[in-house]
């Protein structure tokens, strides 16, 4: 018999502001459609941002969803994305819009004002070959930045496993590198080549942070219910615990599972690639690593930290944790939506249509993020099969 989670303590009753949830990326939009949407944040203006890796843009709407402009689109100069695939974007302190490019993509941040106007361009001073998976910007005109390095591969009997190392650093207005935070390196994926065709392993450790009103870091790996919280000089400050579940192993059955799934997609799609390459999986048969519980972490306007657990494609949700500031758990449910957030006006993530297409949904919080978080969860909250 499935069992909804629902352990809320905190989430009171009470208005929510326009209680109608706003959806983008119907059919309706016409010319504007969101194609492929991978993240919305709201702009200082009160604008909705959605970075649309279908056509390398980052798409701009009123809060009642009327489309107003795009900016950036494909290029190779300044204000252009080389390389969507891994983008990210944000906003600085004094109101402009940066966004950030991933390996093989422009090496550098890109600032512009809100109409798309490039102010500058900042590069990271960093030897290694790196992309930006995501970024912060600071008081003080620098960055938290997470790289993501060249993999480096070793040998494991028929096979190679490649290592994919990792960091969080802290660059100053010039691009300098000023403090390392965190530094890990995680088995990503395995080939029968060293030098390409490989395929990403599942269950692997996330690289979790986000940044605290007090200007502290938190950063889990996902591994374990203890986070840890970092100062902006590199500092390791406290741990923090949380209600977290302690990670599980994975076992054999799911492993066969996502070996069939690889098996079946590449056979239909890429025959030659999966008899020279992609068979590979079957020499996988034991996790390097357990299952993790966590993998995005965000900082709400009401200074709690709200914790995205994988998603689980059965059950269609993932679980998400709301905790204070030290830790202490206010709600926790599962909810069929993605990158769940807060924003000082609304709470967004992306949900799917009846036909798998990703849509934005969007909902004003009017002032009071616990009460619109309760009424998501009400709205999309899923089964699990215990």
């Amino acid at each position: 018999m499935p069992v909804i989670l629902l352990v809320c303590t905190l989430f009171a009753a009470g208005p929510v502001g326009d209680a109608s949830p706003l959806i983008l990326g119907a059919d309706d939009e016409a010319d504007v459609l969101l194609l492929a949407p991978r993240q919305a944040e709201e702009g200082p203006d009160g604008n909705l941002y959605v970075l649309d890796v279908g056509d390398s843009t980052i798409k701009v709407y009123t809060p009642a969803g009327e489309f107003l402009r795009s900016l950036a689109g494909k290029g190779e100069g300044p204000g252009e994305f080389q390389r969507i695939d891994g983008a990210s974007f944000g906003f600085t302190p004094a109101g402009l819009l940066f966004f950030a490019e991933y390996i093989r993509g422009h090496r550098w941040l890109t600032i512009m004002e809100l109409d798309g106007r490039v102010v500058r361009t900042l590069s990271p001073v960093v030897d290694m070959t790196f992309g930006v998976a995501k970024a912060a910007a600071l008081d003080d005109g620098g960055f938290l930045l997470q790289l993501a390095y060249m993999s480096t591969v070793h040998r494991q009997q028929e096979y190679f496993l490649y290592d994919s190392p990792r960091s969080l650093v802290r660059i100053n207005a010039e691009g300098h590198v000023t403090a390392e935070l965190k530094r890990t390196m995680v088995t990503t994926g395995i080939s029968y080549s060293a030098d390409g065709g490989d395929t990403s392993l599942p269950f692997r450790p996330a690289f979790a942070w986000t940044l605290l009103a007090g200007g502290e870091v938190v950063w889990t790996d996902g591994t374990s219910p203890v986070f840890t919280l970092f100062a902006l000089d590199g500092r390791p400050a406290r741990a923090l615990q949380s209600p977290l579940p302690e990670p599980t192993p994975v076992t054999s059955d799911e492993l066969a599972d996502w070996q069939r799934e690889r098996k079946t997609r590449g056979l239909e799609n890429y025959p030659d690639w999966w008899h020279r390459f992609g068979r590979v999986v079957e020499e996988y048969d034991e996790s390097l690593y357990p299952r993790p519980s966590a993998q995005r972490l965000s900082t709400t306007p009401g200074g709690r930290i709200l914790v995205e657990g994988v998603w689980n494609g059965e059950t269609g949700g993932a679980h998400y944790w709301l905790l204070d500031a030290e830790g202490q758990q206010l709600c926790a449910r599962v909810l069929a939506i993605r990158d769940l957030h807060v924003s000082p006006h609304f709470v967004m993530g992306f949900v799917d249509d009846d036909e798998g297409r990703t849509l934005l949904y969007v909902m004003n919080h009017g002032g009071d993020e616990m009460a619109a978080l309760s009424k998501v969860g009400t709205m999309l909250e899923t089964e699990e099969t215990p």
